[in-house]
């Protein structure tokens, strides 16, 4: 289960304490932002990186960025 992915130079995570929430660090991780923060893609389960997408699982179904997840 991929909880955190690197894309593009950045760390990408599912947030620890909100499944709801994506992060992001820019700096390998020692401090982290909030990318996406709202409940429409429901809970996220697992991240994947496949060439320049993010492929996020979710409670709600399969969502796909060319976007890091913006």
């Amino acid at each position: 289960m991929g909880q955190m992915v690197l894309l593009d130079n950045e760390l990408i995570r599912i947030n620890p304490e909100n499944k709801a929430h994506i992060d992001y660090s820019s700096d390998l991780g020692r401090t982290w932002l909030v990318r996406y923060a709202a409940s429409s893609a429901g809970v996220f389960q697992d991240l994947l990186v496949v060439e320049d997408k993010l492929i996020a699982l979710t409670s709600y179904g399969t969502y796909v960025s060319t976007t890091q997840g913006r």
